[in-house]
């Protein structure tokens, strides 16, 4: 007998959850949390790497290790400074993309730790990217070369964020295809259970005294909706309706970043470079009642207000913006702001007039 055709909807709806699954999983396990590992030396002079891939939205680290030897006794004093002297690791990097420089920085603009127990690491540069290929040229400016001995690398990883988005995502992955093998497989075994009671009626109806000897082409007099009861029009409906409104949310809010909110600034401590304990300032671009834009106190246009946070962002490590609007101005003057600001990936800060004081510089023109 020819399966049912809910049966047959029942096992493609089965598949789609085991690929969709596959998809996803395999789509995840391409996503690159270090996006570059590759031996250099820390002799003074510059290097370059090849095109390296990134593949997450995230932070990502400039970072140096070198690994623990007998030879390199105090590796950490070396690489991180203890008490009054200062780590002997210097160095500058740039980031590009097509042959366009994107950012650029040095260690002194960033002072973290990295590395695991066979290895000591030093963060020497952050920065923000979505996807792209890019190149990474590192100036090593100081005379490490007694750090060699410890086999050198350069990596850039990714920071605390991409880790927890990703693992984010393992754990909400089997969620939408979970439902639809189960939704499947409901269909599929209800197909066969009443398959079954079918055999088992006619089987029944043939013995049955009178209808034995008058041949099986009595048994088609019968109707079959009125002997068998048929799967509910409604769960087939249903099944396709949940199938086409959970496979596409599901698929949106997999791939979709998770929404990182507005900072609110209400203290100084809340400023903090990544990867290190100093407070820093952040930019600060005012917009007056008369839609003037000061950018650290000076004057720029809207159109031209990206370019030039674009290189005020270049020039350092934290990348905070503190934005104050005046109040009586329309919305869209201040969210095209926050939008100017997002897309280049930095922070916005909204500040108290408290948090104002202890960390922000100048007066508000209003």
């Amino acid at each position: 007998m020819a399966m049912r055709s809910s049966g047959r909807i029942g096992i493609a709806i089965l598949l789609a959850g085991v690929a969709l699954y596959a998809g996803c999983r395999y789509w995840l396990t391409t996503r690159k949390l270090i996006a570059l590992d590759m031996p250099i030396s820390l002799s003074r002079g510059q290097l370059r790497t090849e095109e390296f891939g990134i593949n997450l939205d995230s932070g990502y680290y400039v970072e140096i290790e070198v690994e623990k030897t007998p030879s390199l006794g105090n590796l950490e004093c070396l690489m991180w400074g203890c008490y009054d002297t200062p780590a002997i690791l210097k160095a500058q990097w740039t980031l590009s993309s097509a042959g366009q420089v994107e950012l650029s920085g040095s260690s002194d603009r960033t002072n973290g730790a990295s590395g695991n127990l066979g290895a000591v690491g030093r963060d020497v540069g952050y920065f923000r990217c979505s996807g792209g290929r890019q190149r990474l040229d590192v100036e090593v400016l100081s005379d490490t070369t007694i750090l060699n001995a410890g086999n050198p690398r350069l990596k850039v990883e990714a920071d605390g964020e991409g880790y927890d988005r990703v693992n984010r995502l393992y754990d909400e992955l089997p969620l939408v295809p979970g439902m639809l093998v189960v939704i499947g497989g409901t269909l599929v075994l209800l197909s066969l259970t009443e398959e079954n009671a079918e055999q088992s009626t006619a089987i029944e109806v043939s013995a049955a005294p009178g209808i034995r000897h008058q041949g099986a082409d009595s048994l088609r007099r019968f109707p079959r909706r009125a002997l068998f009861s048929g799967l509910p029009p409604f769960a087939v409906i249903a099944a396709f309706t949940l199938m086409l409104v959970l496979i596409p949310l599901w698929l949106v809010t997999f791939w979709k970043e998770s929404s990182k909110g507005i900072w609110v600034l209400t203290s100084s401590r809340s400023l903090k470079t990544p990867g290190s304990d100093q407070l820093v300032k952040p930019l600060i671009l005012r917009i007056d009642k008369q839609n003037r834009w000061l950018l650290d106190g000076k004057p720029v246009s809207p159109d031209a207000f990206p370019n030039a946070l674009k290189e005020s962002l270049n020039r350092r490590s934290d990348w905070f913006v503190y934005l104050d609007a005046n109040p009586e101005l329309p919305f869209g003057v201040t969210a095209g702001a926050m939008d100017m600001i997002q897309g280049l990936h930095a922070h916005i800060i909204l500040g108290t007039p408290s948090a104002e004081k202890q960390c922000c510089t100048g007066t508000s023109n209003r």
